[in-house]
């Protein structure tokens, strides 16, 4: 175990930020969600320099060499002592991948120079529906950057049965996957070896942005996540592919709805709402 630092932050609602650093694990989010039955508390967070087996959306394996971020946080969702409504819970389950999103999104925006160029053309951060990051350079299709998997679960009863969630991010900071079919990049791509951050700095600047968006939460202003996802996503008219089982429909990006289904287009002006698949941009 390595040690980890800074001090903790803290949140106004109550999440005390805890981080611990490992040299190599299996899986971050296979360790968290092991602390979390144990009871260990909302806040705690697990990063591995290396991850053995490195879990993906999907089904799909994540390749996590060292330099790159590999971790997990745990969070509880809110109950009614906190003045959480009926239905808050699976109202926060529908937004855990947009905040997640988010708060990466704004993390990432610390370290990315907007100047970043490769090949003599700018480029930006941009989040595919629901939680990919993905660099985009105008003539290129996006390349992916950043991977999340949201688990949820219920504490024992012993600990009293409140539901959790695991949210696993994974960054490409200095490595790229191979074989994955798809385009993919890295952060020192477009920063440089030298500046693109620590794996544990950037996993505390996310864990401060989560932090702030679960306060905006705490306060019933849960629009405000939707509106700030939809600054970062690909734009209105980006043409899409979803890949479900045994479905695959293509359309223009129109919005999401207030549950954060992805909302599609079509030639005729026709809308489908999209609850769950593998998207890809197609242009």
């Amino acid at each position: 175990m390595i040690d980890s630092s800074p001090p903790p932050i803290k949140s106004s609602q109550g999440v005390s930020w805890q981080l611990t650093c490992h040299g190599e694990l299996p899986s971050t989010s296979t360790t968290l969600m092991a602390q979390a039955m144990a009871g260990a508390p909302s806040g705690t967070a697990v990063l591995a320099l290396r991850q053995s087996a490195g879990r993906g959306s999907r089904g799909r394996v994540w390749q996590a060499p060292s330099g790159n971020l590999s971790f997990s946080f745990l969070v509880d969702f809110p109950t009614s002592s906190q003045g959480a409504t009926p239905g808050a819970g699976e109202a926060f389950l529908a937004m855990l991948p947009f905040m997640a999103a988010v708060a990466v999104h704004q993390a990432l925006e610390r370290f990315w120079s907007h100047q970043a160029v490769e090949g003599g053309s700018p480029a930006r951060l941009e989040i595919k529906w629901p939680n990919d990051i993905m660099v985009h350079q105008q003539g290129l299709p996006p390349a992916k950057l950043c991977g999340m998997l949201v688990e949820t679960a219920h504490r024992p009863q012993a600990m009293g049965g409140g539901r959790c969630a695991v949210i696993g991010v994974g960054v490409n900071l200095r490595h790229a996957p191979e074989g994955t079919g798809r385009p993919v990049t890295t952060l020192a791509v477009w920063l440089g070896q030298e500046s693109a951050p620590r794996p544990a700095d950037l996993a505390w600047a996310i864990m401060e942005a989560f932090g702030a968006l679960m306060d905006g939460w705490g306060t019933g202003k849960s629009d405000f996540v939707l509106a700030e996802w939809r600054k970062r996503a690909h734009p209105p008219g980006t043409m899409l592919a979803v890949q479900g089982t045994g479905t695959y429909i293509t359309g223009m990006f129109h919005d999401v709805d207030a549950q954060g289904k992805l909302l599609l287009k079509d030639a005729s002006g026709n809308l489908a709402a999209v609850m769950t698949g593998d998207v890809l941009c197609l242009a």
